[in-house]
């Protein structure tokens, strides 16, 4: 994963956690708000007589269990007070509902939440109430009406107070649903960014984006189904997502993430988070957990190199002293290293026997580690992510000074199995040294990152000297 991709997911998870301490508990606090509000009107609505109570028509089988609001037919005026009270009376329940299913994170909003969100808003529209011309609240609007517009001031200032809280409870909500689907949204077109956009093939241009949209965007549609179906096409958010690619750097589409969603103060308070040694250590983990694809390279090749040397056809004299060697219980020296190598805490040459295949157990043990530490949702990363500054930093020392151990020994091993591999099957055995010089490479990326923190924190402890 690319360093500013991996800014992408966590500026996510900070918006996802910023909205499971803040927002979620005032959305539900919303929520109950609206329906106690509706109760309070269906009271006002009651003792005016302009609704009437029908406890068995309201008891329908179909509102039991979750989230339910009534079809809106027309009804008689006969009618309609026990209609107009059946349906305020489901839309508590519906709110009632969302409220106890409100998803704890961001991440958990499917289309059925916000679609009944958006049902909510559809049905009863306080926060459109003298506009809407849906059957439910144009009916209720001349219902309230005959209040507001009578002679008793109280109840019409009970009434207007009323309704003003719920046209504040239901902006509330579509405030909320358009935040939650601009944030689903932007996932979507980091998804596209980041998955879709790079393994394009070279006709996806710009230009034939701009002279036949139309054609472009079923040609993108067919491509993902086959090599990004688990990315579902999205024909209202595909267009944007794709002209944005074109048009928006990466960094320009990361700041205008957070400045839809964050606030001067919270911006700020990433920047230092950003900055803070503990973080600068816990990007240097992540780092170090990014070298698994070339170590598993590495590895791969390497176990194919020991297999077919191991597998190869012995000699009489060699099958003779195998025999030998199982008789008196002796270890196969061919499992066994004579190697030198510089070590990288000592900078002297170390001379060292080395079990290949105790080696390769500790090198396929990191390759596990590393791919937990680059999974966001395991648990190695959290623990990692919930360190202290000293846990951090001691993991990443030991940790570094491993890698750039088994480096040395991949180098050193490998010029021991070619220098004593027959010639007949030498030719038979996979180069691993370019891999070694991306590893090298890498390696040597963090440990100048590294050094540079180091001196950046002895310079921060140093007491500044007096004038």
């Amino acid at each position: 994963m690319d360093e500013i991709q991996k800014q992408f997911d966590e500026l996510f998870e900070k918006i996802d956690s910023l909205y499971q301490t803040k927002t979620s508990s005032k959305f539900k606090i919303t929520l109950k708000g609206a329906a106690s509000n509706i109760s309070n009107l269906i009271d006002i609505l009651l003792r005016k007589s302009l609704i009437k109570e029908d406890v068995y028509r309201y008891d329908d089988e179909n509102s039991e269990g979750g989230f339910f609001l009534p079809e809106e037919k027309n009804f008689s005026d006969a009618d309609k007070g026990v209609v107009i009270f059946v349906r305020l009376k489901a839309m508590i329940n519906a709110l009632d509902a969302q409220s106890s299913s409100l998803p704890e994170s961001l991440e958990f909003f499917g289309e059925e939440y916000t679609e009944n969100c958006r049902k909510i808003l559809d049905y009863f529209s306080f926060h459109n109430y003298m506009a809407s011309n849906n059957i439910n609240t144009r009916t209720l609007k001349e219902l309230t009406d005959r209040i507001v517009n009578g002679s008793d001031e109280i109840f019409k200032k009970v009434v207007l107070d009323n309704l003003k809280l719920l046209s504040d409870n239901f902006n509330s909500i579509k405030l909320f649903l358009e935040d939650i689907t601009r944030y689903k949204k932007e996932i979507y077109k980091s998804l596209i960014r980041f998955d879709v956009f790079p393994k394009l093939p070279s006709d996806f241009t710009e230009q034939n984006f701009q002279d036949n949209p139309t054609v472009f965007l079923k040609k993108l549609e067919d491509f993902m189904k086959i090599n990004s179906h688990e990315i579902i096409y999205n024909k209202n958010w595909a267009p944007e997502a794709i002209k944005e690619c074109f048009n928006v750097t990466d960094i320009d589409a990361l700041e205008k993430i957070k400045n839809t969603f964050l606030s001067e103060s919270e911006k700020n308070k990433i920047e230092n988070e950003a900055n803070s040694p503990r973080e600068k250590l816990f990007k240097l983990i992540v780092s170090l957990a990014g070298t698994k694809s070339v170590i598993e390279e590495i590895y791969f090749n390497f176990d194919y190199n020991i297999k077919l040397i191991q597998s190869r056809e012995k000699s009489f004299m060699e099958k003779i002293q195998e025999i030998l060697m199982k008789l008196f219980n002796i270890q196969n020296q061919e499992d066994f290293f004579h190697i030198e190598y510089i070590n990288p805490t000592t900078k002297s040459i170390q001379k060292d026997t080395i079990n290949i295949h105790d080696f390769m157990t500790l090198v396929k043990k990191k390759i596990l580690l590393f791919a937990e530490i680059g999974k966001p949702n395991s648990s190695v990363y959290f623990k990692i992510k919930r360190g202290t500054e000293d846990a951090l930093f001691n993991f990443l020392e030991e940790t570094y000074i491993n890698l750039m151990l088994m480096k040395e020994r991949f180098v050193s091993i490998d010029a021991e199995l070619r220098l004593n591999t027959p010639k007949n099957i030498r030719s038979k055995i996979k180069d691993i040294r370019n891999q070694i010089e991306n590893l090298n490479s890498l390696l040597n990326k963090i440990g100048e990152q590294r050094r540079k923190f180091i001196i950046e924190q002895e310079n921060f402890l140093k007491p500044s000297k007096k004038k």
